[in-house]
């Protein structure tokens, strides 16, 4: 049982994730409990990563469904908030619509680099940048729905906080994917990419 409990963490963050985005994708307005649900995927992620590496129980399958969970939960909520900022005004709100756009493009590149590593056996395991990147997408979807759930709007003229703050942490989620995606890369393109 103790084997297997850093993945029955993951799974049960696979499926919280799944919850908070049929909320979001069904428009939902119970922002408070999307925040909620976002604080417990990031717990999951937390946990099932610390369980594993201290019980020596880290598995190839383990790291391929933290990184699904992960790609779960952040992919669609991104590609979704891009949608509902598309018609947002002003220099910063393209900003924002910008940095989304790479970070859609770039999650893209992970997943389709994640699976041809999977497929050839090859080492899947997060890079110094990936765990990074994801505690800046946790941190700003969970700003977002704060946000939400409290009255505001990101992509609001009006809001020049929330803005600059969705800002900085798209600009650094933005730099962590791109590097994240570069250490694959270059993993890969190594003589022995093996385990």
């Amino acid at each position: 049982m103790k084997k297997h409990t850093a993945n029955m963490i993951t799974a049960v963050g696979i499926i919280i994730a799944f919850w908070v985005n049929t909320l979001a994708w069904s428009g939902s307005q119970n922002f408070p409990l999307m925040l909620v649900l976002s604080l417990a995927v990031g717990l999951t992620d937390f946990l099932d990563g610390q369980i594993a590496r201290r019980s020596g129980c880290v598995t190839p399958i383990g790291v391929s469904l933290d990184k699904f969970r992960d790609k779960v939960f952040v992919c669609p909520l991104f590609i979704l908030f891009l949608g509902e900022l598309w018609h947002s005004q002003g220099d910063l709100a393209a900003l924002i619509k910008g940095m989304i756009a790479v970070i859609v493009l770039v999650e893209s590149g992970l997943i389709t680099v994640s699976l041809v590593g999977f497929f050839k056996g090859w080492d899947i395991s997060p890079n110094q940048y990936g765990k990074r990147k994801m505690w800046f997408y946790f941190g700003f979807l969970v700003f977002v729905f704060f946000v939400k759930a409290n009255g505001g709007v990101i992509g609001d003229i009006r809001s020049l906080y929330t803005d600059v703050t969705a800002a900085i942490l798209l600009f650094f989620s933005a730099v962590l994917a791109i590097l994240s995606l570069e250490g694959y890369i270059g993993r890969y393109t190594q003589s022995n990419p093996v385990r």
